[in-house]
């Protein structure tokens, strides 16, 4: 099966600065606002690439039942076809 490939801009997001100990330095509202529009965008570009060949319900149909079948005990998909 072949899947095409469709140009996407890598983008980097900041995910913020951290202390010396690890933790995560707050940010101002400006520096919240400003993660928000560009997380936004980074997340439109995802929406607006669209289905392709693979995103066909029987292939998640199997997939599911994959995941079902390693878990007997606890399924998570029997309610679909």
């Amino acid at each position: 099966m072949s899947h095409p490939t469709q140009e996407c801009p890598v983008r980097a997001i900041d995910s913020g600065d951290v202390d010396s100990s690890g933790r995560l330095v707050a940010r101002s509202e400006s520096q919240r606002k400003a993660h928000s529009v560009e997380l936004r965008a980074a997340l439109d570009e995802i929406a607006a690439i669209g289905p392709d060949d693979t995103d066909a319900a029987e292939i998640w149909d199997e997939v599911f039942r994959g995941i079902d079948s390693a878990r007997p005990h606890r399924p998570l998909f029997t309610e679909r076809g």
